[in-house]
């Protein structure tokens, strides 16, 4: 387990709010997003911004990204880290130096995001000179299951090169917590939204009344510490 953070902290405001100059950031490599936690409804949550989209794309330079926690305000039902790979799936040279990304949740459509890793490195593998950099390095807090593990080394590495997945099955009979608007009517023994997406239900100790309802109370404190789990290839 990777206890130190991922990449240096240096706390920035995007060009779009602060007027700065966009050639600041041509040879920015690194960078971190967090989200900030406020209260919406009956519950905390993590909205974010839509323009994080043009910004990345304005940072021609990156290789190393962590994304934030939390969802986008356009699409509650969408990752981070999901909205990231469905850009280079509609331009494969979308953050063309990418190469490490690390996330707070997993995909909840695995087969998609296998398919966004694999279609890089198509681009990549096709392109003699200037084309995208393949992803070679991802961070989740928590490894998904193994099968999960070699499909991902799998895509990154070109040795798997197919739009289609093998999720295994849950780890043990449940439901699980789907997000906040229905969360109401989860049951007191479902696992969290991101125990099932991993296969990771077995020993989830998720509880109704959590600050945020994607996450048990180990997925925050995962976060909280900032240690992370590599997948590389």
């Amino acid at each position: 387990m990777d206890q130190a953070p991922p990449y240096p902290t240096k706390r920035i405001s995007t060009p779009m709010q602060n007027k700065i100059p966009l050639h600041h950031f041509d040879k920015l490599t690194n960078l971190a997003l967090h989200s900030i936690l406020v209260h919406g409804g009956s519950s905390f949550v993590r909205n974010l911004p839509d323009e994080i989209d043009a910004f990345l794309d304005m940072l021609p330079s990156l290789q190393k990204l962590l994304l934030p926690a939390g969802r986008f305000q356009s699409d509650p039902n969408e990752t981070p880290i999901e909205r990231l790979v469905r850009k280079i799936l509609e331009r494969p040279t979308f953050c063309s130096n990418l190469q490490d990304i690390s996330s707070h949740e997993f995909p909840s459509d695995w087969a998609t995001f296998l398919w966004g890793l694999a279609s890089r490195c198509i681009e990549s593998l096709s392109s003699s000179t200037g084309g995208p950099k393949p992803v070679h390095t991802l961070r989740f807090h928590f490894l998904p299951h193994p099968d999960i593990v070699q499909q991902l080394k799998g895509a990154m590495s070109g040795r798997q090169l197919t739009p289609h997945c093998f999720v295994p099955p849950c780890q043990e009979p449940c439901k699980f917590s789907r997000p906040p608007d229905v969360l109401d009517q989860a049951d007191p023994s479902d696992v969290c939204f991101m125990c099932h997406s991993g296969r990771l239900e077995k020993g989830c100790p998720y509880e109704i009344g959590n600050v945020d309802s994607y996450y048990c109370l180990r997925w925050e404190d995962r976060i909280g510490e900032g240690s992370w789990e590599i997948i590389s290839v």
